[in-house]
């Protein structure tokens, strides 16, 4: 079955509206669900399904699974995996499960040379004036004249319908093996579908193969063979009356194994569209690691530090640094350890700026940095326990120094997350790590304000500007100076307020930084 996690709160539709906008699509009843190996495919699905409960029955199938099986028992196989899920769902009480037509056809498979024996004994000669003899056959009087045995018959199937289901699980009844196979366990499996419809009749039934692209290529053309001959044989209507088929793969993979087998000279595109109603539907990578972010760190981590994990997971995933299957072990459970840092930090030049008409009002002259204030080491945290080496994520993030630059509005959204831990980092034995200059415009100091990173004031709370009137609370010691700080744009920058960032520079200097400083180190438990 296909792995699930408790339920998430933040809003994930994003990554929902492209799929459901397709699987809405009219008569899209087969569907191509194609992304790349660990890319959370399986993931995405479980939590659409899971989020449309109301709309969907899914019907899972792994046939990887089946691997040591023979090429012709997949689909008895299948039929098992079908019958387990099917037989929670039905009724325990006995009850017209299934329509006349049906009983009719097996009461005449089974009973055809009853029923033989009786049309011709109920044959009727008519005389005409031509001397022309017609045979007339009623069928009704046919079942008239065999009660007795219909009924029997209509019984029995009721009675051993589900445990027909039962014992398909336990000994996998017979091993027919042809593409056009419809025994009497594939019926009674339609049967309950169509069963389980009319009872809820706003559910669509939905079979879903998983992993296809894993399996042997003999497997993988047996079950697309089965699937195709069933379309071409029967029409429209899925194999065992779903209502939708999603085969989930990477389509490039299927390609390649198809072109190995048959040669690049067949054409795999005809024989490809026949397993998909309206268009192949392609995974994007980022909306699955986007998706297992929210879903798994919601608790966790807060917008921003969200925001910036989902971009570095992203990256990782393209460098084949992690894969979201390899994410599913990680169960995170570790907290930052809150510790202050509390060395006697002398702020600069204190008495230059207290005589200015903006100020940073500190009373002992002594401030103390809390750990927990710096966002980022959330993220560093959880990439570390994802690479598994401290090290080693470093050299990954010097490797990627120059390979994105990010772009606004997100830059804004990265600063929150990691400005301050870089801000400390760059100025930790400088004045520019608690306020900034204002410069006249022949380049005099004539005042001070919030620190300056890249742009971006630091706002905090230990101002006072006499213009503005705005009086804010004096620091003290025994809290963090970077309580509650936030980003403003300074004015003074606006028009070259830089649009793009240097994003992995700047973490690799971050994490460079906190290799060298024991105090972060061990507040994320980093040993070594």
């Amino acid at each position: 079955m296909p792995w699930t996690v408790s339920d998430f709160s933040v809003n994930i539709d994003e990554p929902f509206i492209n799929f459901q906008n397709h699987i809405e699509i009219d008569g899209n009843n087969r569907i191509l669900f194609s992304g790349k190996f660990g890319s959370g495919k399986t993931f995405f699905l479980t939590q659409y399904f899971k989020k449309h409960s109301d709309k969907y029955s899914p019907f899972w199938l792994v046939p990887v699974d089946y691997s040591v099986s023979n090429n012709e028992d997949i689909f008895e196989y299948i039929k098992v995996d079908i019958s387990k899920q099917l037989i929670p769902l039905l009724p325990k009480e006995p009850q017209e499960k299934f329509s006349k037509i049906l009983y009719l056809q097996q009461f005449i498979i089974h009973s055809h040379f009853k029923i033989i024996s009786s049309i011709l004994s109920n044959v009727k000669l008519k005389i005409k004036p031509i001397e022309k003899t017609e045979i007339e056959i009623s069928l009704k009087d046919i079942l008239e004249k065999l009660p007795k045995e219909y009924n029997e018959f209509k019984k029995a199937i009721q009675k051993k319908g589900e445990d027909k289901l039962t014992k398909n699980i336990e000994d996998q009844l017979e091993k027919k093996g042809s593409i056009y196979e419809d025994d009497i366990v594939t019926q009674t499996i339609r049967a309950s579908i169509e069963f389980l419809k009319n009872q809820d009749k706003k559910k669509e039934s939905v079979l879903i193969i998983d992993d296809l692209d894993r399996l042997d290529p003999e497997h993988i053309f047996r079950i697309l063979n089965v699937l195709s001959a069933h379309n071409n044989h029967w029409g429209e209507d899925n194999k065992f009356g779903f209502d939708k088929i999603i085969i989930v793969c990477d389509v490039a993979n299927i390609q390649k194994i198809f072109e190995h087998k048959y040669g690049k000279e067949v054409d795999f595109d005809g024989y490809i569209d026949k397993f998909y109603a309206h268009s192949i539907y392609h995974f994007s990578n980022e909306d699955g690691i986007k998706l297992f972010c929210s879903s798994i760190f919601n608790n966790d981590l807060n917008e921003s530090e969200l925001f910036l994990l989902s971009k570095i997971m992203v990256k990782f995933y393209e460098e084949k640094h992690i894969t979201i299957r390899k994410l599913r072990k990680i169960v995170f459970t570790n907290k930052i350890k809150n510790i202050n840092i509390e060395e006697d930090f002398i702020v600069p030049e204190s008495n230059w700026f207290n005589q200015y008409s903006q100020q940073v009002i500190i009373e002992d002259l002594l401030v103390k940095f809390s750990v927990s204030d710096f966002k980022i080491l959330k993220v560093i945290q959880l990439l570390n326990c994802m690479i598994g080496d401290f090290k080693k994520l470093i050299n990954i993030l010097k490797s990627l120094e120059g390979s994105i630059i990010l772009k606004q509005p997100d830059v804004i959204k990265v600063y929150d997350c990691l400005g301050l831990l870089h801000h400390f980092s760059l100025n930790i034995k400088k004045r520019e790590l608690y306020y900034s200059y204002i410069l006249d415009s022949k380049g005099n100091k004539v005042g001070c304000n919030f620190p300056l990173y890249n742009h971006y004031f630091i706002k905090l709370p230990w101002f006072y500007n006499n213009n503005s009137k705005e009086h804010y609370q004096a620091y003290k010691s025994s809290e963090s100076y970077f309580k509650n700080a936030s980003f403003i744009k300074s004015e003074d920058y606006k028009s070259s307020s830089p649009n793009e960032i240097n994003l992995y520079k700047i973490l690799y200097e971050i994490t460079d930084f906190i290799s060298k400083d024991k105090r972060f180190a061990t507040a994320i438990g980093i040993t070594s």
